[in-house]
């Protein structure tokens, strides 16, 4: 992740991941977002998943909280 202003930050996400029965990749670019002042933070993922039988977009909303 690179901090692009004081509350936000853009990186590039890759997930490999498999089993017996199935393999698939995943890259992407997340964006995150946390104020300055709080612990919370909202990051927007999207893109592109290769698995053996289905290749297709992906997004996602994630939120997390620091302790």
């Amino acid at each position: 992740m690179r901090e692009a202003t004081p509350a936000t930050s853009l990186g590039v996400e890759v997930v490999a991941n498999g089993n017996d029965e199935a393999d698939s990749t995943a890259t992407g670019l997340v964006l995150q977002i946390r104020p300055a002042a709080g612990q919370w933070s909202v990051a927007l993922k999207a893109g592109y998943r290769f698995q053996d039988e289905d290749d297709g977009a992906y997004g996602g909303l994630e939120f997390g909280y620091g302790f």
